[in-house]
């Protein structure tokens, strides 16, 4: 790799959030959440509800999947001390059965009950568990203050802040061989990682692009374009639509910096091939920037598996608050030096990156979805953070998720006067389930629109994507019309939307 720490060292062109680095851990004061605000000594810990008798899915250990607990990070026991069903398979009839399951997740969803709309827009921001709220809540009643000092609140603070690191981190599985930046966004955080290598980077450097992600992980690279970049198009291709790997390896054989592309588009759905790409970059001594927004909702992130410099994610769009969170391999975050503070060390990385602080609350949602991850997988939150518990969870969700997705398509696929934009096939292995469209006749606007009034949570538009739009001949501003699904969505929204679908088009 480019030692790109002999260029000016000075990255400060955004705003992002900072945390202290304290590791210690100890137990939450619970939240008791019929009660008034009580000084901590009397406050009293609320009697445990009762959990439904029956599991909503049965607990059963995936072939070949070690169990093992991994090493315990922390004393990671929720702020809120209510327990949570678990999300096991009843026995019995299967319709019934997957019935009760999805009736005990949308349970944990307060949101989903509230209003008639079925909520189909979840690629633009998903719902957030009990759990989260709970924790937030928690947080900003009993120890919302400064970072820091040494007096108790502030300890258990501190903890809050860097356990959301921590858990970040496992949660990408990221532990050992990097560390997680957290900001207000994904676009932010991009921005700045962006305006860094402006920095570090040699005068002319060649930056490689891809066309089809959105513009977070492009519009950061472009700006420079001309000044401290050269920016190099990754193009989808004009007869498929689709971005070929062969098209890399003739574009790094002249040299790469970076190469930034999504690891599934917020258009397509699909699932890229994150790994072969990273392998052709890295071929080349080129550092890759992943945009792993679409994809985080709907599958465990993995970027040591993947071996990606940098993975970014929302976490607002995989049911926590609004935040976004960036990893980083150590030797990565050690060649650019981020916007914090000149006299706070470049060695303390994700503090470097985190100008301003990051949410404390914010961090304490982020802890509150471990709850909701275990309740999905059928196991006890109060023991210690597992990398095993969350790739069950993701694989809960994609059981659900995958005959949701394989009925739109399955509908969207027998008209003839729609054309699906991005892969046509339902399996699970090459999309997620957020499925985009556009009819032959109608605009995007219109059926969207009519979708709104008729009570389908769904959108039109270019979602940030606009220079795949123009590459696929669309008009960004009215675009296509996208569903995007995840675990508490329902086959009866789904059946309601396509019985909407065959009467507006």
């Amino acid at each position: 790799m480019i030692d790109w720490r002999k260029k000016n060292p000075d990255c400060r062109r955004a705003m992002f959030k900072v945390h202290c680095a304290s590791r210690r851990c100890e137990r939450r004061v619970p939240y008791a959440a019929d009660r008034p605000y009580e000084p901590r000594d009397t406050r009293v810990k609320p009697a445990p509800l009762t959990c439904p008798d029956t599991p909503p899915f049965t607990r059963q250990s995936t072939p070949g999947r070690a169990r093992a607990p991994v090493s315990r990070i922390c004393n990671n026991t929720s702020m809120s001390t209510r327990p949570l069903p678990d999300a096991s398979a009843p026995t019995g009839d299967s319709a019934a059965a997957d019935g009760v399951r999805i009736q005990r997740i949308r349970e944990q969803f307060p949101a989903i009950n509230s209003t008639q709309t079925a909520l189909l827009d979840n690629a633009g921001g998903s719902q957030a568990p009990r759990a989260v709220a709970d924790a937030i809540r928690d947080y900003m009643l009993n120890t919302y203050v400064q970072l820091g000092a040494d007096y108790d609140v502030s300890v258990q603070s501190t903890q809050t802040v860097q356990r959301a690191h921590d858990f970040v981190r496992l949660l990408m599985n990221g532990d050992g061989i990097g560390e997680v930046a957290l900001g207000a966004s994904s676009s932010s955080l991009l921005r700045t990682l962006g305006d860094c290598y402006a920095d570090a980077l040699p005068a002319g450097s060649r930056i490689i692009v891809a066309e089809w992600g959105h513009e977070s992980n492009i519009g950061p690279w472009v700006r420079h374009d001309g000044k401290a970049f050269e920016v190099v198009w990754w193009r989808v291709s004009r007869e498929t639509g689709m971005p070929r790997l062969e098209e890399l390896r003739e574009l790094v054989k002249v040299g790469a910096a970076v190469v930034a592309f999504p690891h599934a588009s917020n258009l397509f759905g699909d699932l890229f091939d994150v790994a072969a790409a990273t392998k052709i970059a890295h071929g080349a001594g080129a550092r890759v920037v992943v945009d792993g927004v679409a994809f985080a909702p709907h599958r465990a992130i993995d970027v040591r598996a993947l071996d990606v410099d940098w993975y970014v994610y929302s976490t607002y769009k995989v049911y926590g608050p609004h935040m976004g969170a960036m990893f980083g391999k150590k030797e990565a975050f050690a060649e650019i030096t981020g916007p914090n503070h000149f006299f706070i060390p470049r060695e303390a990385a994700s503090y470097k990156f985190e100008l301003g602080g990051v949410s404390h609350e914010g961090c304490a949602g982020l802890l509150g979805l471990w709850r909701h991850l275990c309740f999905l997988a059928g196991e006890d939150a109060a023991g210690p953070w597992r990398r095993q518990t969350i790739e069950l969870a993701f694989e809960r969700m994609q059981e659900i998720e995958a005959p949701l997705q394989a009925r739109l398509i399955e509908y969207l696929s027998s008209r003839n006067d729609v054309r699906i934009i991005g892969p046509a096939s339902a399996d699970p292995a090459e999309r997620v389930s957020t499925i985009s469209f556009v009819h032959k006749a109608k605009p995007s606007r219109e059926i969207a629109q009519g979708a709104n009034r008729a009570g389908h949570g769904i959108r039109f538009g270019h979602f940030y994507a606009w220079r795949l739009c123009e590459a696929l001949g669309l008009q960004p501003e009215d675009g296509v019309v996208r569903v995007s699904l995840v675990h508490y969505n329902t086959m009866d929204e789904v059946e309601r939307l396509i019985g909407f679908l065959d009467s507006a088009l």
